[in-house]
């Protein structure tokens, strides 16, 4: 998913869109266990995650909660560096579907568990994740947001998740 070719005059949105969806999905596919190898699988997925948040590609929606789901993993393991995590979050809210917000929801579950549990939780990535719970608009995730204000979040996170409260669409 080279950005040369997504920057191509010649092709219409749709078809970069469609392109960066196949190298996400080729990024997700290939493993390798050649280090250099792995880390050139882990920029074509960044590459064309950007790629699909730009668009806001929600047909991608289920390969990019794929690769947030390894991306989590890779950033718990220190293989990966939080921008290309935070990149991975803003994806999921780029793509305005339910599922997105499930899986976003989920992961705040998480982090208001470790909260909750007296561990440090990064605040960048905690922003990212309610930012982007809000810029979705799910009701689903009105319980966790609103637990957020209830626990040891810092004044930031805790004032965006009021924010992000106040977007959910009401049912």
């Amino acid at each position: 998913c080279s950005s040369d070719l997504l920057e191509s005059l010649e092709l219409t949105d749709e078809e970069k869109g469609e392109i960066a969806e196949v190298a996400l999905d080729v990024g997700i596919q290939t493993t390798s266990a050649d280090f250099d190898k792995a880390g050139m699988l882990r920029e074509l997925r960044h590459q064309a995650v950007l790629a699909l948040t730009q668009r806001m590609w929600s047909k991608a929606t289920r390969l990019v909660t794929e690769d947030f789901n390894i991306t989590v993993l890779e950033y718990d393991r220190g293989v990966t560096n939080k921008s290309y995590f935070i990149s991975s979050i803003d994806a999921l809210g780029a793509m305005k579907t339910h599922e997105a917000a499930e899986r976003l929801n989920l992961y705040l579950g998480l982090l208001n568990s470790y909260v909750e549990g007296g561990q440090k939780v990064d605040e960048q990535i905690a922003l990212a994740v309610v930012n982007n719970l809000g810029q979705l608009g799910d009701q689903i995730a009105s319980d966790y947001l609103l637990f957020v204000g209830y626990i040891g979040y810092s004044d930031a996170v805790k004032k965006a998740a009021r924010e992000a409260f106040k977007n959910l669409k009401r049912r």
